[in-house]
């Protein structure tokens, strides 16, 4: 029951490399202004969830860490 979101990831030094919108998500590991692959390693997301609820809709912030790996 997402309504939709606001998604954010940014790398080590905190610059932003995709956003998005959509509730799929879909993130392919690429620079979202580079479009070039982002390298190996950590990075942190921010989000915010717009749930539908019986009486109207409930937002709820997220954050954390996604580790890319990439194969060789």
């Amino acid at each position: 029951n997402v309504l939709d979101i606001d998604l954010k990831i940014y790398n080590r030094w905190g610059n932003l490399v995709f956003e998005t919108n959509d509730k799929d998500i879909n993130w392919d590991g690429k620079n979202k202004f580079s479009k070039g692959d982002c390298p190996d390693g950590v990075y942190y997301y921010t989000c915010i969830v717009n749930f539908i609820r019986l009486n109207g809709t409930e937002s709820k912030q997220l954050h954390g860490y996604v580790h890319l790996i990439r194969g060789k």
